[in-house]
């Protein structure tokens, strides 16, 4: 038996004594776990087995796998109970040390025969132990409930224990943090704002940045990964969620998760579990510190140590009143002489009142609103400078160019393509990280001089005036270019690529071996199969050959070869004078059906050229062409619609209808097909955009039984089938403008 005298019995004597003290958050912590870890996989296994016989998709399961699946999901690293964690351990961390707060339980406590090391010790401990016994005992009894249902499994349990590990290093954390503010007021009300201020200044402070780079600076990318808001030091939900939810594993939902995806998942996890782990570490020691040093005098006060109190002043007065600059710009919508005095005097506003009300906040008293005003001058010196910095670009960022001896490499997406990937495990990649991930461009004297022509191009108009450019420049692709430094660190730039470049200096960029394989991705074939077989077994892999005339469709066998071919066109012609000055003829798509349950398609689009004279005979041979662009003779009628833009914005009016044989030819031959454009397509020689502010646009309607089709889709069917066209620059027959 346990002796009464031991350390032990001590230690659970002072941790009944803590815990009957602190008996509701206790209790909320068991009704907490009672319900999300027991009642929820409870009703989560029911609902399965309720859905099991109506989910014909997924007969091929078993009861057991399809009720592992989901509680792997409301369980496992997937669920939703970190939430839980989070909401106790700042709760713990606030309510721990409240008896700090009255002056009659701190000269109480101060005098009991105990060290402050052991006390806090106690009560840490007490609070890990709140949270830790009832969130354990739920897990083990949830995966009791997974064996009495017959849908337990190994690798489920395995990842349930790992999982809660896993948030229970993000509560250690979370309540270290917690208990560092807590420590530092003097209240309960200054504690909850003082772990709102904790938790919450280093995403104002990086949305503050980001939002001032995103409205001031000319070429800053919002489009992709931004370390500047996606990356945070000192939040432990970030740390967590972060690892596991950029895991390739998270994603899959269906059968195909087991022991291997979580144990993958298990294995990102890992730095964001070490990251907690120094957290915990550093707070843990910067809140013991703080409970050593604390007085009995700091009871009732808001903020303990008067330069804490400075630092929050200043930096909650500044990112406020930046914000609140910047949204009256955003009202304005451009740099104006008036934007600019509404902005100051919103910033100069906001820190007036802000001062005052941390002020009142510190003091408790709003007679001392205006104590230390000497700070106000000095705050608004501050905020008014970042915000020039930004506006004026004084860093030179919309200037910077990278030294090509300490560039490694180089992407460029055009966002005319139109791309969209698969990984292997069946998860989207969008347009920028898929060329990102695949293209490395080593030619980078090339790319340094194409982003210096883009950056000046972006940053020689303020807003809205591109159409006060000569004719020649005010067309532009829309571009991302990214640069992998030799030291590690990836930057990219936002720019404008006018339709008047040197095409030898696209072409050199564009021809290049390394620039087809980011865009094309034509090894990606397999990548796909893999993943679909991973998803379902019953996947269907067909080739589609896509045109005016019809669609064809292929079988998978035929894959392999139609990419040799194609590769061979790409080399061979593929260019950007070519691309800019040709619209695609049709497109070769490798689409993946996926008859399960998660009843979707996904796939792999190539733009075929007329130049592509060796693919086009490989389809040809294999049954699967149609023919390229509809002819004249084969159109039934062509429909003729004008835009006007004015100052109340664009209306469309259907001009005139004709199928008259000599106008449709002539039509046909002063347009080219939008049906499929091209990436490098250029808007100014099709735009026909006049003096008027008029443009044109043109459908085209196929005559009855020209359209094939063996496929399920039937957008081609009938003899309405339409296919978009514009006129080029300066080839408007005159009865068209005649009748504007």
């Amino acid at each position: 038996m346990t002796s009464a005298n031991s350390s032990l019995g001590k230690f659970i004597r002072e941790q009944r004594e803590i815990t009957a003290r602190r008996l509701p958050l206790a209790a909320l912590s068991v009704l907490m776990y009672f319900l999300y870890d027991i009642f929820g996989t409870a009703m989560a296994i029911q609902r399965e087995r309720a859905s099991i016989y109506i989910d014909t998709d997924d007969a091929v399961l078993t009861f057991a796998a399809r009720g592992a699946r989901i509680v792997s999901s409301w369980m496992g690293f997937r669920g939703i109970g970190w939430f839980i964690c989070v909401v106790g351990a700042i709760l713990l961390g606030i309510q721990g040390f409240a008896y700090l707060y009255k002056t009659s339980t701190v000269d109480f406590y101060l005098s009991r025969p105990e060290k402050r090391s052991t006390r806090f010790c106690a009560i840490t401990v007490n609070n890990f132990l709140i949270y830790a016994l009832p969130s354990l005992l739920g897990t083990l009894l949830a995966f009791l409930l997974t064996v009495l249902n017959g849908c337990a499994a190994g690798w489920l349990f395995s990842e349930m224990l790992l999982a809660w590990l896993c948030q229970t290093v993000m509560f250690l954390a979370i309540l270290a943090m917690s208990t560092a503010a807590s420590l530092l007021t003097g209240t309960v009300v200054t504690a909850v704002l003082m772990n709102a201020f904790f938790f919450g200044i280093e995403a104002l402070f990086r949305l503050t940045v980001y939002f001032h780079m995103s409205a001031y600076f000319r070429t800053f990318d919002d489009s992709g990964d931004q370390p500047i808001i996606n990356r945070f030091l000192l939040l432990p939900p970030y740390h967590y969620l972060k690892s596991i939810t950029g895991s390739p594993a998270y994603s899959i939902t269906d059968s195909s998760y087991g022991y291997a995806n979580m144990l993958q998942i298990a294995k990102d996890a890992l730095p964001g579990v070490l990251f907690n782990l120094i957290i915990f570490a550093v707070f843990i020691v910067i809140a013991f510190y703080l409970y050593r040093t604390r007085k009995a005098e700091h009871a009732g006060l808001s903020v303990t140590h008067r330069a804490v109190c400075v630092f929050i002043k200043f930096s909650a007065a500044i990112l406020f009143s930046l914000d609140a600059g910047l949204f009256v710009y955003w009202i304005f919508g451009r740099k104006s002489a008036s934007e600019l005095v509404a902005v100051i005097l919103t910033i100069l506003v906001t820190i007036f009142v802000g001062c005052a009300l941390l002020e009142t906040i510190f003091a408790q008293n709003i007679r001392d609103a205006f104590h230390r005003f000497y700070q106000v001058p000095v705050i608004a010196v501050i905020t008014l400078i970042v915000m020039f910095a930004f506006r004026l670009d004084i860093t030179g960022y919309d200037r910077w160019l990278p030294d090509a001896s300490q560039v490694e490499s180089a992407w460029l997406v055009n966002y005319n393509y139109n791309l969209e990937d698969v990984d292997e495990f069946g998860s989207y990649i969008s347009q920028n990280s898929l060329i990102k991930k695949r293209m490395f461009l080593t030619n980078t004297e090339d790319v340094r001089e194409l982003a210096r022509i883009g950056q000046e191009m972006r940053c020689r108009y303020d807003d809205n005036s591109y159409n006060e450019f000569p004719d020649d420049q005010a067309y532009y692709w829309n571009a991302i270019v990214g640069w992998r430094m030799k030291n590690g660190k990836i930057v990219t730039r936002s720019i404008d690529i006018p339709e008047n470049i040197d095409p030898a200096l696209m072409d050199r960029i564009v021809k290049t071996k390394e620039f087809q394989d980011g865009v094309y991705r034509l090894e990606n074939a397999d990548t796909i199969r893999e993943s679909a077989k991973r998803i379902s077994g019953a996947s269907r892999f067909n080739l589609y050959v896509n045109t005016e005339h019809g669609v064809s469709t292929g079988s998978d066998s035929m894959l392999d070869e139609f990419l040799k071919v194609y590769a061979g066109d790409v080399h061979n012609h593929y260019s950007f004078t070519m691309a800019s000055a040709n619209a695609p003829v049709g497109c070769v798509e490798y689409r993946v059906s996926d008859n399960g349950w998660r009843n979707r398609y996904y796939g792999i689009s190539w733009p075929v050229y007329e130049s592509y004279t060796d693919t086009i005979a490989f389809l040809d041979r294999n049954g699967l062409w149609c023919g390229g662009f509809i002819t004249p003779e084969e159109v039934a009628r062509v429909e003729i619609l004008r835009s006007v833009w004015d100052e109340d914005g664009e209306y469309s009016e259907n001009l005139f209808t004709s199928d008259d044989t000599a106008q449709i030819r002539e039509i046909m031959d002063a347009s080219m097909s939008t049906t499929y454009t091209s990436a490098w397509y250029r808007y100014g020689s099709t735009s026909c955009l006049d003096e008027s502010n008029v443009t044109y646009d043109i459908n085209v309607y196929a005559k009855r039984g020209i359209i094939y089709n063996d496929s399920d889709d039937d957008s081609y069917a009938g003899d309405e089938a339409c296919f978009g066209r514009v006129f080029l620059n300066d080839r408007i027959p005159s009865y068209v403008k005649d009748r504007s």
